[in-house]
């Protein structure tokens, strides 16, 4: 028995629950040996994960010793979608199962195969062509790789492992044997530009198929990149709105070379060493052929952060590829980070809010292009300081909603979103009370439901979320059904 399980019972030797059940592949109804099951408690307005289980041969799962309380439900297995119990779309939150003392619940899942998305890449005769990568990306801006996969001898190809959504299919940059280029191409056909590619649905247990490309043909690009200034081996990131490359060069040596590049606009960062610390250097550029750039690498610039109240601060960098999955927690009042475009943000504490960040030196002041709103912009390139304005003067938002429910909040202006750092999800407690603290004043939407897969103003307008103003300092308070 699972260890935090068996503490439960100890705790609770005389009123103890069973939970029962089976996973089963959703087409067939088959049972999925080693499945992995897992469950939650819910306690008040917070859940707490109490363990985990494999599935038998047979499908099946036992967790007793439970106290009485409600549960959520989950399943797991690869090349399937994550399954909870209840769930009435992917990526919804499942319904919890009250289990009463002694009492006994069986519970059925249903695992769904994730997407996939097959079609062939054709010549100008339709012929199939092997060997040419085939990338899907998801329909943000700037788009990001999902999966790539290589055309068999027929031309065909097939993009597997997908949650459900939306994507752009693209053919890579490659070369024919016979030395023509062929250029990055979208799915329907010969798209070559992203304003007429056309979206692909992929659905879970489906195949969404025929989905052809017929690359065209054309120049490509190719850049080298030759640094200087710094000791030893240097790492070159070189990022477009598809992804990112890195190579490493040797400082002062011969270009590191990008070869096969769609024609477009990139920036490049390298990032070294000196004998007094890490030195950097960037660059934009526009490719329409072939071209050699020179790094000098210098120290890091600096940014000095002004607080009006102390905070925790944090920083990620922001290339054209979008948000890097790295947060960097700044602890100090000043720090070094490699120039380019970066974005900052801080979580404050109880009862205040973030009001802005203002960097003194506005520099580069490039459009963003993740399409998250979320953090505050800042460009770097010369030593700079960042003032963080923390207000104490934040609103409370209280209500009733089904007991155990989850509730979304979500701001509906750039400004209070970056102030809120994005959306915010909380649980009704088993009363049904539910509650959000440190708000910034602002335009937002309610919403508790079952059904919302992602935090949208779209999906939340259509689930009739209700509108609310929040007020700077005051409370406020709105039942929700």
């Amino acid at each position: 028995m699972n260890p935090a399980l068996l503490i439960l019972l100890l705790s609770t030797p005389l009123q103890a629950g069973v939970l029962k059940g089976i996973v089963v592949e959703n087409q067939t109804s088959f049972p999925l040996a080693r499945a992995r099951v897992s469950i939650d408690l819910i306690e008040g307005d917070h859940v707490r994960a109490l363990g985990a289980t494999v599935a038998t041969r047979s499908g099946q799962f036992t967790f007793d010793g439970l106290p009485e309380g409600s549960y959520r439900i989950k399943a797991t297995r690869a090349g399937f979608a994550e399954a909870h119990f209840g769930q009435r779309r992917f990526n919804a939150p499942g319904i919890p199962v009250f289990i009463a003392a002694n009492g006994e619940h069986f519970a059925e899942i249903r695992l769904k195969r994730l997407a996939v998305i097959t079609g062939r890449v054709l010549d100008e005769n339709r012929v199939g062509l092997p060997g040419v990568p085939v990338v899907a990306y998801t329909t943000t801006n700037p788009m990001t790789l999902i999966t790539t996969a290589t055309t068999d001898e027929r031309g065909v190809y097939r993009l597997t492992r997908l949650v459900p959504g939306r994507y752009f299919v693209r053919t890579a940059a490659s070369q024919l044997e016979e030395g023509l280029n062929l250029v990055p191409t979208y799915h329907p056909f010969t798209a070559t530009q992203l304003r007429d590619a056309q979206q692909v649905t992929a659905t879970l247990d489906e195949e969404t198929t025929n989905i052809d490309v017929q690359p065209a043909q054309g120049n490509l690009a190719g850049l080298g990149v030759r640094v200087s200034g710094c000791l030893g081996p240097a790492k070159i990131t070189l990022s477009s709105d598809t992804g990112r490359q890195q190579a490493n060069a040797v400082c002062g040596g011969d270009p590191i070379s990008f070869n096969a590049l769609s024609p477009g606009d990139y920036e490049i960062l390298a990032e070294g060493d000196s004998n007094r610390g890490k030195l950097a250097a960037f660059q934009q550029v526009q490719l329409y052929g072939s071209r050699v750039i020179e790094l000098f690498m210098r120290p890091l610039p600096e940014i000095r952060l002004k607080k009006t109240v102390p905070v925790n601060i944090f920083a990620r960098r922001a290339d054209l590829a979008g948000p890097s999955a790295e947060i960097i927690p700044i602890t100090a009042d000043h720090i070094q980070l490699a120039p380019g475009f970066w974005q900052l943000t801080a979580l404050p504490g109880p009862g205040s809010y973030l009001a802005g960040i203002a960097m003194d030196a506005a520099g580069n002041r490039r459009q963003p292009r993740d399409g998250h709103p979320d953090w505050f912009q800042a460009y770097l390139e010369y030593p700079t300081q960042a003032t963080v304005d923390i207000s104490a003067r934040a609103a409370r938002l209280t209500g009733k909603a089904p007991a155990s429910a989850p509730v979304y909040l979500l701001p509906i202006t750039p400004q209070t979103r970056r102030q809120m750092n994005g959306p915010r999800i909380t649980q009704a407690d088993t009363t049904g009370m539910y509650h959000f603290e440190s708000l910034a004043p602002g335009q937002y939407l309610v919403l508790s439901t079952y059904d919302i897969a992602e935090i949208t103003e779209e999906a939340m307008t259509a689930a009739q979320a209700k509108p609310v103003t929040i007020e700077e300092g005051n409370p406020a308070i709105l039942d929700l059904k």
